[in-house]
């Protein structure tokens, strides 16, 4: 009975040090990929950077000397970072009302660190960031987050964590068809109701950062409204109107930028994925705007 016992001992180990040892090995993979994809995109002048809109909306086609790394729920922290690697010459950042606001640090709560590009972009960070994520993340998820370094075999999936898009790009969607009444108003709950009309200070500071850091490097620094559903556009309560525009005029005592508002560019469905996205049509006819207004200055 006991050797049967030490056998299976032997075994479950043996077994967890193969999965440790596969995880590890993909972290080693997936690593040596950001490396790859960093070096590549620092032959860009032109970086797109930002969430799910810039993400969604940044379509670029073969002849634009441009990247686009955004990624969905992506805190102004890493785009921060992500603008000091790289150290293009032009920098467009998606900015939208909905981006200050305090539903934004969800990417934490969510889990945003435990993301392959994440958790790597997180050990670049200088320790000061390092604790400042630490404050403004859940305990629980900051433990989960902390337990899968310490533990890598807690992360372990079956598939391969490795994606053509591991640092963020353009993902195209098809239109999903009319944007209903109910589709607008969960996305309002979602994105200013929840935390009532809050602003994230997190996301706040890191756009100062930016600002700042740009003006800095003599980095042209762009932020683009991106377009919003008209009938969305119009719900939108006016004290967060007031809290974005008195922002921004705020934002001119850190440096230069300029600010391209498209939030009411478009007034048919068929642009969008949904209330404040939008879909690969839009998309295309969106960046075919950008790209025209920046190559004639």
């Amino acid at each position: 009975m006991r050797q049967n016992k030490v056998v299976s001992i032997s075994l479950f180990l043996l077994v967890l040090l193969a999965v440790e040892g596969w995880y590890l090995w993909q972290q080693k993979r997936v690593n040596q990929i950001i490396k790859q994809k960093l070096t590549t995109a620092k032959r860009h002048p032109v970086l797109l950077l930002g969430n799910s809109h810039m993400h969604f909306g940044g379509y670029i086609n073969d002849q634009t000397q441009a990247i686009n790394l955004a990624f969905p729920s992506e805190l102004f922290i890493f785009t921060y970072l992500k603008i000091k690697l790289l150290m293009p010459k032009t920098v467009l950042v998606a900015l939208n009302p909905q981006h200050l606001q305090k539903n934004n640090d969800d990417a934490l709560k969510n889990g945003l660190l435990s993301e392959p590009q994440y958790n790597y972009l997180y050990g670049l960070l200088t320790p000061e960031t390092q604790q400042l994520l630490y404050q403004a993340c859940p305990f629980e998820q900051w433990m989960v987050f902390r337990a899968k370094q310490w533990f890598p075999f807690l992360g372990t999936r079956l598939k391969s964590p490795v994606t053509s898009d591991l640092l963020g790009g353009y993902k195209g969607y098809k239109s999903r068809g009319e944007v209903t009444v109910q589709d607008i108003h969960r996305r309002l709950q979602t994105v200013f109701g929840a935390y009532r009309y809050q602003l994230s200070l997190l996301q706040l500071t890191y756009l100062k950062k930016i600002v700042d850091y740009c003006s800095q490097q003599q980095i042209r620094l762009i932020f683009v409204g991106f377009p919003l559903h008209p009938n969305f556009f119009a719900k939108i309560p006016a004290k967060v109107f007031h809290q974005f525009q008195k922002t921004l005029e705020e934002l001119k005592y850190s440096g230069s930028f300029e600010y391209w508002d498209y939030s009411q560019q478009f007034d048919e469905s068929k642009m969008f994925y949904d209330p404040d996205h939008l879909n690969k049509q839009g998309a295309k006819a969106l960046s075919k705007l950008i790209f025209t207004r920046l190559n004639h200055q």
